[in-house]
């Protein structure tokens, strides 16, 4: 089956800027109902004191603390991440300045029952 584009559901690039001291969302996407995602890239900035962490489906899969990727050339997930409901990127700003992030991530959708297949194959190669 085709894989559906990770645009159509939501924007690949979102940016949020990340007070001095505090914590906060600088990527979310949701996967509709009856879908799986495969997060295949991602491209993430690092700035001093700071650190993004990862959180696919509720839970915390890595922690960021260098930048990953480039904008233009995003790192390559292989395997890729599955994503069932939603993925989520938290920034944590220690350092004393503010800082925007600009965040990017692709990936292919498929059907759930698709994207489950796919996964089992992709864990038994």
């Amino acid at each position: 089956m085709i894989p559906i584009p990770w645009e159509k559901f939501g924007n690949r690039r979102q940016h949020a800027t990340i007070t001095a001291g505090a914590s906060g969302r600088i990527y979310y996407y949701q996967i509709p109902s009856c879908y799986v995602g495969f997060l295949t890239h991602l491209y993430c900035p690092y700035f001093a004191d700071t650190h993004v962490v990862i959180r696919i489906d509720g839970s915390p899969v890595e922690t960021l603390r260098e930048q990953v990727g480039q904008m233009d050339n995003p790192f390559k997930y292989d395997p890729p991440y599955l994503v069932t409901r939603d993925l989520e990127l938290i920034a944590h700003n220690d350092d004393p300045s503010d800082h925007v992030w600009e965040v990017k991530c692709d990936g292919e959708i498929y059907d759930e029952v698709v994207g489950r297949k796919e996964a089992l194959a992709e864990k038994h190669r």
